[in-house]
């Protein structure tokens, strides 16, 4: 009888022996699964990093590329202010260049067409380039008839 007790406590230690042997073996399983996951999530980290120096490189080139076109505006905005009081003294067909420069900005609400004159006011006329000059109407002067500076 004690040798049969004996007997079965053995067999139940060694099933339990067994399923402890099947519990370690997935165990490894899924600790080497857990390992090669870490793996692959440290080469996506790695990828996301050099993807946000990338960036941050972009940026600045970016950057850097605002400040100077920000500085080539301020030397045009320079330049214009230069040309403006160059030009503020002169006369053009009777007409101050501040008022000229003021109609050019302030675009006419009338309904007559850009560059029409009327009651012998001088006539603004564009150039190809953009730029503008004036004339009157059915004048002969010579001085009168400048298309472009």
């Amino acid at each position: 009888r004690k040798i049969g007790a004996g007997s079965e406590i053995v067999g139940q230690a060694g099933d339990t022996i067994r399923r402890v042997v099947i519990a370690v073996a997935r165990m490894t399983d899924l600790i080497e699964e857990i390992s090669v996951a870490s793996g692959e999530q440290s080469n996506g980290i790695d990828q996301v990093n050099e993807a946000v120096v990338q960036m941050d490189q972009v940026t600045q080139q970016n950057a850097t590329l605002v400040q100077q076109a920000s500085a080539a505006a301020s030397t045009l905005n320079a330049q214009v202010a230069t040309l403006e009081q160059a030009l503020a003294g002169f006369r053009v067909a009777s007409v101050e260049y501040d008022d000229l420069m003021s109609r050019y900005r302030q675009p006419a609400l009338s309904s007559q067409a850009p560059g029409s004159a009327s009651n012998g006011q001088p006539k603004l006329a564009t150039t190809a380039a953009g730029s503008t000059s004036t004339k009157k109407q059915g004048a002969g002067d010579q001085e009168d008839n400048w298309e472009s500076f």
